[in-house]
């Protein structure tokens, strides 16, 4: 079938790119202009490298999987070779560059088995309110805690890790999450209008907050509260927000936090459904 994942961004195309720029140098060297002779052990490197960056391109789960152990590899090589000799700044910004790249490729990408379609489907029947990015965010215990501070008042309490946030308050708890992948399946929902269209094609992160444990079954009260939340934490160039339980969709144009955390636009489900699992 059709690869249906857009290309990386922000860090991700960054160490890509270094990925590509590492295997053209091996390449160059392999043809000998410098050396006067071929060699094979290069040249087998520098398409192996370039392979590698062409499927993190297409984020290919192997691609990312054989990126970290080729780069890992090189950085020990690199590191025994300079405890061997004599320190070099050279070789420790390329080693620190190789382990850059490593972190940044294990961070930007998590199994296909959670691509996409599923993040769409698991809000399905959820109460939440999805933000479309054109970036990723991350998301740590300071940042959530300060946006429920200043969404809710002291009397929110946050805890939990990784990508998943918990946020205590009076009406139920609230789970913010982020992904850096898109929302939709193909890029394609149910929109309406022509500039909600291009926000959904877009788009290459999502972030979301949604009621996980409701005090009542009466929602009128939540759904404040899980809207300042979400205009805390979204960045100000979000570029759509979303209501899985209605279908609906709100433009993010200029000063649409401040509009969001006074007047959340979107309809309030009569009952709570079951709250999305993680």
């Amino acid at each position: 079938m059709p690869n249906s994942k857009k290309p990386p961004m922000g860090e991700m195309a960054y160490a890509t790119a270094f990925i590509a720029f590492q295997g053209a140098t091996q390449l160059w060297f392999a043809t000998g202009f410098q050396s006067g002779y071929f060699s094979w052990k290069r040249a087998v490197a520098g398409l192996v490298l370039i392979a590698l960056a062409g499927g993190i391109w297409y984020r290919q789960r192997l691609a990312r999987i054989g990126a970290i152990a080729v780069l890992a590899a090189g950085a020990l090589v690199l590191l025994v070779n300079m405890l061997q000799h004599e320190l070099s700044w050279y070789r420790l910004a390329w080693i620190a560059a190789l382990l850059w790249c490593c972190w940044v490729i294990w961070r930007g990408y998590e199994d296909e088995e959670t691509g996409p379609l599923d993040d769409a489907d698991r809000h399905r029947d959820s109460v939440a309110m999805v933000a479309l990015l054109a970036e990723p965010v991350s998301l740590d215990e300071a940042r959530v805690a300060a946006a429920a501070h200043r969404a809710i008042g002291a009397d929110a309490a946050v805890f939990g890790s990784g990508m998943f946030w918990a946020v205590r308050t009076p009406q139920g708890v609230l789970r913010a999450s982020s992904a850096a992948r898109p929302y939709f399946a193909d890029h394609a929902a149910e929109t309406t209008h022509a500039d909600e269209h291009r926000a959904v094609r877009e788009h290459n992160a999502w972030l979301s907050v949604e009621v996980a444990e409701p005090a009542t079954t009466d929602l009128a009260a939540a759904y404040p509260v899980m809207a300042r939340l979400l205009a805390e934490l979204a960045p100000e160039d979000t570029l759509l927000l979303h209501a899985p339980a209605t279908n609906e969709f709100h433009a993010c144009t200029v000063g649409w936090r401040l509009r969001v955390a006074v007047h959340q636009p979107f309809r309030i489900p009569q009952t709570a459904p079951a709250a999305a699992t993680p």
